[in-house]
């Protein structure tokens, strides 16, 4: 048997390739499901969470923010209602739907302040956030990256094994994104969190740390695009 192998970015300097190259950026952050009803679950990584809101608030650089919005009667049913089955849904506890009244809201701290963020805010219905449609069944999330000449995500949120995992694959395999995955502002309700870091970090994306990506984009304004359309 061949010996396995351990795999991590080939670019963890976010200001060049792996050959030294500088590399310009054109950044999104994306504020995955951090909604109330989670908030016993992600309010631990909020502190860190907020430094990367605040940076892209101050900088004018585009933040979308998604929440899930799954419930029992949402006549969505497909694999995923039969893989988490009728367990829970009586006594509120299973994790495919939302439970509470306006748990769909993104937590205070992170949320939307005005009418322009909050037309990038997206009800979602999939774990993977590329997949949501509008109501006349057309992308949402994709078309405006592409107008804005997003070539970077920095993604963070809820849950990790689920809605960020299946964000991060799609977007650097199908769709050609770098991501940077923030990985102290990553959340989930399960015991499976820190193991799905360790795999997208072996596989598609680059982990860092709030603090050094805030670090990052302080450190190099010229490496950091414009976007290339309103944020509207």
């Amino acid at each position: 048997t061949k010996m396995l192998v351990s795999i991590s970015t080939g670019w963890p300097d976010l200001s060049k390739t792996a050959s030294g190259v500088p590399t310009p950026r054109n950044f999104v952050l994306i504020v995955e499901d951090m909604q109330v009803e989670y908030t016993q679950y992600v309010d631990y990584v909020l502190p860190n969470a907020e430094k990367l809101v605040t940076l892209f608030r101050e900088l004018g650089l585009p933040i979308v923010w998604t929440n899930w919005s799954r419930t029992a009667d949402d006549g969505c049913y497909g694999a995923l209602d039969r893989f988490y089955g009728p367990r829970g849904v009586g006594e509120k506890v299973n994790p495919c739907y939302l439970h509470m009244e306006g748990g769909n809201t993104t937590v205070p701290s992170l949320a939307p302040v005005n009418d322009d963020e909050r037309s990038r805010m997206i009800k979602s219905m999939h774990l993977d956030k590329f997949s949501d449609l509008d109501a006349n069944g057309r992308e949402i999330l994709y078309p405006m990256l592409k107008a804005w000449g997003v070539d970077t995500i920095v993604l963070m949120g809820a849950w990790t094994d689920d809605c960020i995992a299946a964000t991060t694959f799609r977007a650097a395999d199908a769709l050609g994104f770098d991501v940077v995955l923030v990985t102290d502002a990553l959340a989930t309700a399960t015991i499976h969190g820190h193991k799905m870091v360790e795999c997208l970090s072996a596989a598609v994306c680059t982990p860092k740390k709030a603090d050094e990506v805030v670090a990052h984009i302080k450190a190099h304004p010229g490496l950091v695009k414009r976007p290339e359309a309103p944020l509207v």
